[in-house]
């Protein structure tokens, strides 16, 4: 549990509420925590599970003011680790 394996053969950890996600909810920016290292990728979706938005974290904010609003979810990965987090948008 929490291992997987990724197309290249190396495992990948999986971490589901590592991320801390503030302000939530938020209309505008939203700050990621923990993310030690930049240009971690991320994908945002949306409760369909159609990507909304995705690019690489070069800081510790994504700008979100474009979304619609409602219930999103972001995965991010970097180092061979994905984490998972939620947030509102309003």
């Amino acid at each position: 549990p929490g291992m997987s394996i990724s197309a290249t053969g190396k495992p990948i950890e999986n971490k589901s509420n590592d991320l801390m996600i503030y302000p939530n909810p938020s209309s505008e920016i939203i700050y990621i925590q923990p993310v030690r290292d930049a240009y971690a990728r991320y994908t945002i979706y949306n409760v369909q599970g159609m990507q909304v938005k995705a690019g690489i974290l070069t800081g510790n904010e994504i700008n979100v003011s474009d979304l619609n609003s409602g219930l999103l979810i972001i995965v991010m990965q970097h180092d061979h680790m994905t984490y998972y987090g939620k947030f509102i948008k309003k």
